[in-house]
């Protein structure tokens, strides 16, 4: 995410939200939940039940987790999300294993709600006791396409989250658009990877393929060496048992046997297209 949190004043956002704003039809806060989209109406029951649904057309939900009295609240906030999302052509929503996402520019961007607690320590018994928690009424909002790299939006003394959930929307675009770009940056960096480890490979091989050039070069030198001190005996063994007039059928059969050998060895005679010479 470094190409994200390379811009941390925010300039981006400010400006996409300058952009936004100045849109006609752009969708605006509702007041009630009449007509609401399906995955508003999945939440709200949902909750209701406290259960997760079988019902495949009630699987995809907003997660909340909280009290009953933010409910409404939470639902507006989801009903808007999901107009302003659907507004923008954002209009792919899906769950898995993390959660309902919208898909924005390719990217599953996760969202959900949940209210923030604080540990109260009051009534703590033992030195172990982590406390009880108490719900303060504030919403917490958490996206991520991860969950390891998750933000999260809350409500503070000077903001709420119907102040602020535009400029947190446009957030979640040039968070989109910056994975993207982190994505297309990672594909560079691995076919420079991959070009790198390909020439070294190339550059590898051409180094073996010299050292086993070389080492034939010196075992095919040392075998024509070796012919040739066969040979060469051989002719004087012949010269010599003719002198001597000691030159019999045998000997003869010796001799072709050992000039045969002279080219099985010599290699010349058998190895002489073995190494391939560059063009």
């Amino acid at each position: 995410m470094w190409l994200f949190r390379a811009d941390k004043s925010g300039k981006k956002v400010l400006k996409r939200l300058e952009q936004v704003e100045a849109l006609l039809g752009l969708p605006k806060m509702p007041e009630t939940l009449k007509g609401c989209h399906y995955l508003t109406s999945n939440t709200k029951k949902i909750y209701k039940q406290g259960r997760y649904s079988s019902n495949e057309e009630e699987m995809n939900f907003v997660y909340y987790h909280g009290s009953q009295e933010l409910l409404n609240r939470v639902l507006l906030l989801i009903e808007y999300i999901i107009r302003f999302l659907e507004f923008r052509g954002h209009s792919k929503f899906d769950t898995d294993y993390d959660g309902i996402y919208c898909e924005i520019y390719g990217i599953k961007v996760h969202f959900s709600f949940h209210e923030k607690n604080r540990r109260d320590f009051s009534n703590k018994k033992n030195s172990w006791d982590s406390g009880d928690l108490i719900p303060t009424g504030k919403l917490v909002l958490k996206v991520f396409e991860h969950s390891f790299n998750r933000k999260e939006f809350e409500d503070t003394e000077f903001s709420k989250f119907e102040d602020k959930i535009l400029y947190i929307l446009c957030w979640m675009e040039i968070y989109a658009e910056a994975l993207v770009e982190e994505d297309c940056w990672r594909a560079y960096q691995r076919k420079i990877r991959e070009y790198k480890e390909e020439r070294t490979r190339k550059q590898k091989a051409k180094e073996e393929l010299e050292i086993q050039k070389f080492q034939m070069l010196i075992e095919y030198s040392n075998q024509l060496e070796e012919a040739n001190k066969i040979k060469n005996y051989l002719i004087q063994r012949k010269k010599m048992m003719l002198q001597n007039k000691k030159y019999t059928l045998s000997e003869e059969k010796y001799f072709q046997w050992g000039m045969q050998k002279v080219k099985e060895l010599n290699p010349l005679l058998k190895h002489w297209d073995d190494i391939k010479l560059e063009k």
